[in-house]
């Protein structure tokens, strides 16, 4: 995902500077890489619970398009609409300037932490930012949250450092389950994970494909606590009245959106709705996010703060 940075945005002590990325009000940021081996699996995902290879097409074309699909980027391609130069995006200890990284690179099944580090110039100005992904890798599906911890700008004149704290789920992306592909009768109970900045939670979602709908719940994210997913109309992306949620998946696909409500608010946020989407060959996978917002955000507004995924 690629960011653009609008100077007059985002309060700075001396400057202001604001990160529009499509689905992220971070800047982008660095690289020591560290894997979180403390944080269990609570999803447990085994092979075996992954379903069988897909009826039509190959196993390696499959694969193929799924690599294709499992990419991300947080760099910056511009400031004030001026395209950045000597640009450098360092992860996993190397540097992928531009270029989307494959999500394939990191664990399945198992939330990693890696930081990164960025750094580029815009005409007289050196900008140097750090902070650090945090990524749920399925086979057909992965999810990215990202959090800048700090961001310098150095000028001829001055050097302005300041330190964010604002994490979002940047990217959602996969192999897409095809409306041809989606079950059209029989329930499904997906298991995973739900993340956020600092925790890692539990998903359980229930899903008829007879009616169409799904719900579910996230346990474990303790500064909201229990987020109950409400049952909501499987759709595709484009139908949703709720067209910010296309900043942060891949348009015109398979999902369901709806009404979130957990037990407490946090950072003066509301948690007040979810949006996923189904991947994989059979709608083996779901991938999504919880949007939290604030009393007086319009609804376009509205922050993905935690992330989740499962399996069948």
């Amino acid at each position: 995902m690629k960011t653009s940075i609008s100077l007059s945005l985002l309060s700075l002590t001396i400057l202001s500077v604001t990160a529009c990325s499509s689905g992220s009000n971070g800047l982008p940021t660095s690289s020591n890489t560290s894997t979180l081996n403390k944080i269990p699996n609570s999803s447990s995902t085994t092979s075996s619970q992954i379903s069988s290879t897909p009826q039509s097409g190959t196993l390696d074309k499959l694969g193929e398009n799924i690599k294709v699909e499992k990419k991300s980027s947080t760099a910056t391609i511009s400031v004030d609409d001026k395209a950045v130069e000597n640009h450098k995006f360092i992860i996993l200890g190397k540097d992928y300037g531009h270029n989307n990284i494959e999500l394939d690179l990191f664990p399945r099944y198992k939330l990693s932490q890696e930081n990164w580090e960025e750094s580029f110039n815009v005409e007289n100005e050196h900008w140097n930012e750090k902070g650090f992904w945090r990524i749920y890798n399925q086979q057909y599906s992965a999810i990215v949250g990202n959090l800048e911890t700090a961001a310098s700008v150095k000028k001829i004149d001055r050097n302005i450092v300041t330190q964010t704290k604002i994490f979002e789920i940047e990217d959602v992306v996969g192999y897409n389950t095809k409306t041809n592909q989606l079950p059209k009768l029989g329930n499904a109970q997906y298991k995973g994970i739900a993340f956020d900045k600092e925790q890692q939670g539990t998903l359980v979602y229930h899903v008829d494909f007879d009616k169409k709908q799904g719900y579910g719940e996230i346990v474990g994210i303790d500064n909201v606590g229990k987020i109950n997913l409400e049952k909501g109309d499987i759709t595709t992306t484009t139908e949703n009245k709720h067209k910010y949620i296309t900043e942060y998946f891949k348009s015109n696909q398979l999902g369901i959106f709806g009404t979130a409500k957990a037990e407490k608010a946090t950072d003066d946020k509301t948690v007040k709705s979810y949006h996923l989407q189904f991947f994989g060959p059979n709608a083996e996978e779901i991938s999504g996010t919880v949007f939290t917002l604030k009393e007086d955000w319009k609804a376009e507004d509205a922050e993905a703060s935690i992330g989740f995924a499962g399996t069948k």
